[in-house]
């Protein structure tokens, strides 16, 4: 099994002879309360439900997960952040391959 950092730090793509899954990368620090006992969280990378059977098809899932966590107003913000994160991605794969 293989893992390829797509976004350094938060999103990774975990191959294996079937399968692409994503895996995303939590920082922590977050106050949560379990079981009626407050902690604050670790930072961790968790595998995501999520397999496709290309690397195309991750790379175009994580785009979407990355535009439903923006915070924009407009469809003139939301498509730029859209080609803003394809870019990022695009230009990150450029300097592994």
């Amino acid at each position: 099994m293989t893992e390829v950092a797509i976004i350094p730090n938060k999103w990774r793509v975990k191959v294996d002879s079937l399968n692409h899954q994503l895996v995303k990368y939590s920082a922590g620090g977050k106050l949560v309360k379990v079981a009626g006992k407050e902690h604050i969280t670790e930072p961790k990378w968790s595998a995501l439900d999520s397999f496709h059977p290309n690397m195309e098809q991750a790379i175009k899932k994580i785009i979407s997960l990355e535009m439903e966590e923006a915070d924009v107003a407009t469809l003139e913000e939301y498509l730029a952040l859209q080609v803003k994160t394809a870019h990022k991605i695009t230009e990150m794969i450029k300097e592994v391959v």
